[in-house]
């Protein structure tokens, strides 16, 4: 039944003035979570919470004090930014593999020079600088390693430290995979250093040099996530490594830079940490649906507002009835969100409703009823389609397609609706 806002007004004038969706929809949702905002999933409308989740093994993630913490298993995880302290959403991601092998510093052993983690190694055909491996510790739940440099280089060059061998992590070419690690200056200066790189190497089958993608980076007093992406482009392609650069002038140098929990995924983007002590690991998926629910069919309006890595194809929303066959999908394809649905395994809507950019929050407000499918993105103009069955559905995956296309996403808040909303309150609703 859909309830419009003169029909309640006097029962529902409280939670209608703490919820502005519900006011720019002039309509109470039939569901509607939204956990960057109040910190749960129980639904603002009946209080209660018809989601079922499983994760048995998740990645690691920011509580709201900004430590690193895995989460309890198959309980749906809502991450902050650790910089601001703000709710990011509730997370739903891919499984997730660290192909190095030793992200948390095991086998390192303090002193001049001291000894790096295993696996680890670094090449610095310079003379003149001494290195230090300071100790180990954790901040904020991030394993790391202090080390120093300090001397006066013979020559300009540059400083290497490799997370694992040459030949441990098997790639190919074509390929796309990322690197990331936590860095901070611990103590000391840049003066000397003229840039540090993070970077993404491909190897050949002896574990030499192929090419390498790297992303400058500004490394300060707060120790923050830095992330390469490499797409493989030669047939030699065997590994893939992962490794930070310091870009010497030839001045005299003393820094002491705390590295953490370095991590190389074949991936378009840095996922969730997942820590390694001696082999690689992975996480479990996040597995959120709304199943065997009498009212899916009846849903015939959306609202989405989160963030994902606009990597690939990655689904938000897939009303389905558990084939391919007949789907109503939220997802984004590379930067363009798109609405896209399916009746009797014939296409009859994919509309592009614009833009987003990768991890940055965008607001997707739709409409699906016979011949009638709508989108609006961050308030923008409407765009329709006319033409088209509405499939039967009987189920919701959340942060997903039906085919299995995770989001690696944060949702912040998401409604679903009884009405076909028309144009002037779907772009209301993009605006909130």
């Amino acid at each position: 039944m859909t309830v419009a806002l003169s029909s309640r007004r006097a029962a529902l004038t409280p939670p209608w003035v703490k919820r502005p969706l519900w006011k720019a929809a002039r309509e109470v949702p039939s569901w509607h979570i939204a956990p960057a905002l109040i910190g749960d999933l129980n639904n603002l409308v009946t209080g209660q919470s018809p989601v079922t989740f499983t994760n048995s093994s998740p990645a690691w993630g920011f509580n709201s004090s900004g430590v690193l913490v895995q989460p309890s298993a198959n309980v749906p995880f809502i991450e902050y930014d650790p910089a601001t302290g703000s709710a990011l959403g509730w997370r739903i991601w891919d499984a997730v593999t660290n192909s190095i092998r030793n992200s948390t510093m095991v086998g390192a052993v303090a002193g001049t020079p001291g000894t790096l983690p295993t696996n680890w190694s670094q090449f610095f055909p310079i003379s003149g600088v001494t290195r230090t491996i300071v100790g180990t510790g954790t901040e904020n739940g991030i394993d790391y390693l202090d080390l120093r440099l300090a001397g006066t280089p013979s020559a300009a060059g540059s400083y290497f430290l490799q997370f694992d061998t040459n030949t441990s992590a098997v790639a190919s070419n074509g390929q796309t995979w990322t690197s990331s690690v936590f860095l901070k200056l611990a103590s000391g200066s840049l003066t000397g250093i003229n840039t540090v790189l993070v970077s993404t190497s491909n190897r050949n089958s002896l574990g030499n040099v192929i090419a390498a993608g790297s992303t400058s980076v500004t490394v300060t007093s707060n120790l923050r996530r830095f992330s390469s992406t490499y797409t493989n482009a030669d047939a030699n392609t065997a590994y893939e490594i992962g490794l930070i650069e310091l870009q010497l002038s030839g001045a005299a140098i003393d820094i002491t830079l705390r590295v953490g929990l370095p991590q190389l995924e074949r991936a378009g983007a840095a996922g969730p940490v997942v820590k390694t002590s001696g082999l690689t690991a992975s996480s479990t998926a996040d597995v959120a649906s709304i199943l065997s629910w009498a009212a899916a069919n009846n849903i015939r309006s959306a609202y989405i507002r989160g963030r994902t890595t606009a990597s690939g194809t990655r689904g938000l929303l897939s009303g389905n009835d558990n084939s391919s066959s007949n789907r109503i999908e939220a997802i984004t394809s590379g930067t363009d969100p798109r609405l896209q649905v399916t009746t009797s395994g014939s296409s009859v809507a994919d509309i592009d409703g614009g833009t987003v950019v990768a991890n940055t929050p965008f607001r997707m407000a739709m409409r699906f009823a016979p011949n009638d499918f709508a989108v609006s993105i961050n308030g923008g103009a409407v765009v329709t389609d006319t033409s088209g069955a509405l499939p039967t559905i009987d189920r919701w995956f959340l942060g997903r397609t039906q085919a299995g296309e995770y989001g690696n996403c944060y949702l912040e808040e998401l409604a679903l609706f009884y009405s076909g909303l028309n144009d002037s309150r779907l772009t209301a609703m993009g605006g909130v």
